[in-house]
């Protein structure tokens, strides 16, 4: 298991939109990917946001990859 996931209590589905998202991947192809409108993963990545306390992309997407980084 992901340690930031379990550290700020993130959903699967949060975690998968953050996932694609720090890859590169848009709203739209997010919600293409996983069966869900553009807008419920602009939802997702918002609690993303709000559980963690980080707001800006740059610094959301580089706790994603410190989790990556820091724990294998």
């Amino acid at each position: 298991m992901d340690h930031i996931r379990d550290f700020y209590k993130l959903s699967s589905r949060e975690w998968q939109c953050l996932s694609l998202w720090a890859c590169g991947f848009t709203a739209k192809g997010i919600g293409l990917k996983l069966r869900i409108s553009p807008r419920t993963v602009e939802s997702y990545i918002e609690q993303v946001k709000q559980k963690t306390g980080i707001f800006y992309k740059n610094d959301l997407i580089n706790l994603f990859y410190k989790d990556k980084l820091d724990w294998k």
